[in-house]
């Protein structure tokens, strides 16, 4: 959050701590490792971001970065209304998107659990998928 491309520059070893991953700690990790400590311990690690227009990140696990094109986006919308939800509730939520078959799949009657429980979750919006090329 407060030091510039914090997770590229964490990637390396966070690779480390996943599940059924050997613990090799070897001359590139010792880089990343020096570049975080040097970045975290020099000024300036902390600036008031400038919150014209809040944002949300996230970083997608493997699992998720297999989806189709089409489960990433929505994952996102996903996402993004969760992080925002208390902001959204009760107010009309319009979402941009250049990828067409999102409008589609929120009507679609036969879809996998994972989609479908989205589907029900995304109900308690008022959410209206807007197209628009090059969003």
């Amino acid at each position: 959050r407060f030091v510039k491309e914090f997770s590229k520059k964490a990637l390396l070893l966070s690779n480390l701590l996943q599940k059924d991953v050997d613990f090799v700690f070897n001359d590139r990790c010792k880089q990343a490792f020096d570049c975080l400590k040097e970045a975290l311990t020099t000024t300036p690690i902390i600036q008031a971001p400038d919150w014209i227009v809040p944002f949300e990140l996230m970083t997608l696990d493997a699992t998720q970065a297999n989806y189709t094109t089409t489960k990433k986006e929505l994952l996102a919308i996903v996402f993004s209304l969760d992080k925002f939800r208390s902001y959204l509730l009760g107010s009309r939520v319009i979402v941009y998107t250049d990828h067409a078959a999102l409008k589609f799949l929120l009507k679609k009657a036969e879809s996998k659990p994972r989609l479908i429980r989205w589907m029900l979750w995304l109900q308690e919006f008022d959410l209206d998928i807007r197209d628009r090329s090059g969003a």
